[in-house]
Formats: C-alpha cells, structure tokens, sequence
C-alpha cells in the first residue's frame, strides 16, 4: 500500500502543473476511492493541498475534483441500490465492504434522520458506502440524497485541502492529528456557528418586526 500511495503522489506531482491532467487524475482518484476504498484519496488531497502551498495548482481544482469524482460515484452507486433493491447487497463487491450490523444500523438512522445522516456518514469511517446503498434501497429522495453527497464531500475535502496548504512540510503530520474525526469536529461546530447566526438574525427580524 505504501508503495501504491508514493505512485499517487508522484503522480500528483507530475501532472501539478498541468491543470486538465490534475483535474481528471483526482476526479478519477475520487471516483475510484469510492468503489475501491483502498485508494488513499483522502490522503491524495491533504498532500496536493501542501502543493499548493508550494505554489502549484489551485485549493478549487484540489477541492472541486475528487469531490465531483466522489459525488459521481456517490449517485452511481445510489441508482444501482435504488434499482436493483436489497439482493444487490449479496453481490461480492458490496458483501464485502457492508456487513449487516453495519448496514441495519446506517438503515436505522437514514430512516430517521434522512439526509443529515447521509451527510455525517461521510465523516464516520467505513459508513459512508452503506449509507449510499441503504439511500437508494430505501428510495430517498434523489433530491436530498444528491444534496446530502455533494455538500459532506465537499466539506471533507475544503478541509483535507486546507489542513495540506496551511500543513505545509507537516502535512502528514496535521492530518494524522486531526484525522476524520477532528474533520467531523471541525464540520459540526461550523455548522452549529452558521445555525446559531441564522437564528440570531431570525430573533432580530422578528424583534424589529414586533412594536
């Protein structure tokens, strides 16, 4: 594995410079990671995050494309589950990264709380995958759940690329401090800020509007 990842490293240098080569190379990256959860895509982004910093590419083209080759593999795979129902999860490819304790649990909680809980599943290792399917088998909205995987891989990877660039010569070291689970810290209490905003804003409308 070491091996393979210090490929798609070189590889991400290589192509730094060259901004089509770059994009498609961690859209594909991104995709890829999705049916194939060994690709280090995560790990990709955190040092092409630091190639920024060292004056290559762009954070948009860093960020914007694994989460476009993510979220594709993320639809994809929803329309699969979605047509093909429940018997898809006795295929190889998905008995083998989905248990069923795994599997009836993301159930329960998609079935209760929707598409929030698609999109902490994201931050959550080893769920994400089972949330998709479980989306699609259970017909979630195609709204909501396109919603859902577009905004949790475009969170997850705003912060892999900024914890590269502001990481810099230590970017290994950043990310394997702050990890998934600092990711989902750094998520929820942005999200609780903006809620908190928007509800203050709402209380001063509403107390302007008063006499």
């Amino acid at each position: 594995m070491e091996r393979f990842l210090e490929q798609l490293l070189n590889t991400a240098v290589s192509f730094a410079d060259i901004p089509f080569a770059f994009f498609i190379f961690l859209f594909l990256a991104g995709f890829a990671n999705f049916f194939f959860p060994p690709v280090p895509i995560e790990l990709v982004t955190v040092f092409c995050g630091y190639l920024v910093s060292q004056g290559h590419s762009s954070l948009v083209t860093v960020i914007s494309a694994p989460t476009l080759g993510m979220f594709a593999g993320s639809v994809l795979c929803y329309h699969i589950a979605r047509y093909f129902g429940a018997p898809i999860l006795k295929k190889p490819f998905f008995a083998r990264y989905i248990t069923d304790d795994a599997l009836a649990r993301t159930r329960h909680r998609l079935e209760k709380y929707g598409a929030v809980s698609l999109f902490f599943a994201k931050f959550v290792p080893g769920v994400y995958l089972c949330a998709v399917v479980s989306s699609g088998i259970l017909a979630l909205k195609q709204t909501k759940s396109y919603t859902a995987f577009l905004f949790a891989n475009l969170a997850l990877f705003m912060l892999l690329a900024f914890i590269g660039k502001i990481g810099g010569e230590r970017w290994r070291e950043v990310y394997a401090a702050v990890g998934k689970k600092g990711a989902l810290v750094i998520v929820s209490t942005l999200l609780l800020f903006m809620f908190i905003s928007i509800a203050v804003k709402v209380t001063r409308k509403i107390k302007q509007k008063s006499p």
